[in-house]
C-alpha cells in the first residue's frame, strides 16, 4: 500500500512538472455579439507545440484548437509584430481571431478562427486555392521564414499578404520569392494576387 501511495504521488508530481512547462505566450480580450461577456483568448506553448484556447467570461474553456505548430511565430498587424490578434474581416460585430505558428520544415502558418453563431463554436477559416480546391488549406502559408514576422502581414484593409516561393512551370527553373495576397469574401479567404518580390 505504501508503495502505491508513493507511486501515485510521483505521478502527480510528474504531471505538475509537465503542466508547469506550458506557457501563455500571448493573451487578449475579445467581445463578440453572439456571446455575452468578454472572452479571454490565449496562445499556449508547451513541449507539444502551439495551441489556441478561448475562455468564457466565467473563466471556463470553451474552445481549444488542435496543435497549430511546433514553435511560436510572429506576424505583422499593420506595423506591429504580434503572435495573437483579432480583426473583424466581415464587419459582423464578431471579430475573427488570428494566431500564428511555425510548423516546419520551412513553413509558418497564420490561422484565422471565426465564431459560427449557428453552430455555437469556433472554426478555422479556409484559404481557397483557385487552381485546385483540394489543395485549399485552413491557414495562410509562408515558406520563407522571417523571425521579425514580416513574412505574414495583415493590412489595414483586411487583406493578408504572405511571403512565399513562386514555383515556375518549367522544371529546370528555380523558384523565386513572391507575395501572395488574400482577401476575405463569402466565408473564406480568396487568393487575389501573386507577384514576384521586386529586386532591391
Amino acid at each position: 500500500m505504501k508503495k502505491l501511495i508513493i507511486a501515485f504521488a510521483l505521478c502527480v508530481s510528474m504531471f505538475n512538472v509537465s503542466s508547469a512547462s506550458a506557457a501563455v505566450t500571448a493573451s487578449e480580450k475579445l467581445q463578440l455579439k453572439a456571446i455575452e461577456g468578454a472572452l479571454t483568448v490565449e496562445k499556449h506553448l508547451d513541449e507539444n507545440g502551439v495551441v489556441l484556447k478561448v475562455l468564457g467570461a466565467d473563466g471556463k474553456e470553451i474552445f481549444a484548437s488542435e496543435n497549430l505548430g511546433s514553435e511560436d511565430k510572429l506576424f505583422m498587424l499593420g506595423d506591429k509584430a504580434v503572435g495573437l490578434a483579432s480583426h473583424d474581416f466581415d464587419a459582423d460585430g464578431n471579430p475573427e481571431i488570428l494566431v500564428s505558428a511555425f510548423y516546419g520544415p520551412k513553413a509558418s502558418g497564420l490561422y484565422v478562427f471565426r465564431y459560427d453563431a449557428a453552430a455555437g463554436k469556433f472554426a478555422a477559416v479556409k484559404f481557397l486555392n483557385p487552381v485546385d480546391a483540394e489543395l485549399s488549406t485552413e491557414n495562410l502559408v509562408s515558406d520563407i521564414r522571417h523571425e521579425s514576422g514580416d513574412d505574414m502581414l495583415v493590412k489595414e484593409d483586411g487583406s493578408l499578404v504572405a511571403l512565399g516561393l513562386i514555383y515556375p512551370s518549367e522544371a529546370d527553373q528555380s523558384p523565386i520569392e513572391g507575395l501572395y495576397t488574400w482577401k476575405y469574401a463569402d466565408g473564406m479567404f480568396n487568393l487575389v494576387d501573386k507577384k514576384p518580390v521586386e529586386a532591391k
